[in-house]
């Protein structure tokens, strides 16, 4: 009898441990994000430090919910493949740049100033061939003087 709650402890145990290192690991699916990150993309020596969103629950959750982002960061979405990729606004509260980009880095795409969703159904903004998209806040991809067929330079650490 003994020998079958050690057992049941030890295995409870596993299962805690487990847990907690999935939830350490997944901890960017839940909207957090690593300040120390490193990644950035520059056009023209302008550049923008990155969150990396790369899964799918951390495509999902984007920006929502961020009251502000600096003006020299953004948010890299990476799919799995170059197409066409529908984005919205739910539940994010500043207006942003879209800025879709092909295997190469190069702009595909620029939606400018899409408006936080206030109504139900939100709009939908497609961003045309692209293998990644750049979410920086409205207003910067003029500032920083980005057009179709630019390249960016992308240093990634994960």
């Amino acid at each position: 009898m003994e020998r079958k709650y050690i057992y049941l402890i030890t295995l409870f145990i596993s299962v805690i441990i487990l847990t907690l290192l999935l939830i350490d690991r997944s901890s960017n699916n839940l909207g957090f994000y690593n300040k120390s990150n490193t990644s950035k993309i520059c056009f023209n020596k302008e550049c923008i430090t990155l969150e990396i969103a790369k899964t799918i629950k951390e495509r999902e959750n984007g920006l929502m919910f961020r009251k502000e982002l600096e003006n020299n960061s953004g948010m890299l979405f990476i799919f799995d493949k170059q197409k066409n990729h529908s984005f919205w606004m739910k539940n994010t509260l500043i207006p942003l740049d879209l800025i879709g980009l092909d295997k190469n880095f190069i702009i595909t795409d620029i939606v400018e100033n899409f408006q936080p969703c206030d109504k139900d159904p939100c709009d939908t903004k497609i961003i045309k061939n692209s293998l990644y998209v750049l979410e920086i806040n409205a207003g910067v991809s003029k500032l920083i003087n980005l057009k179709i067929g630019n390249k960016g330079e992308l240093s990634y650490k994960d």
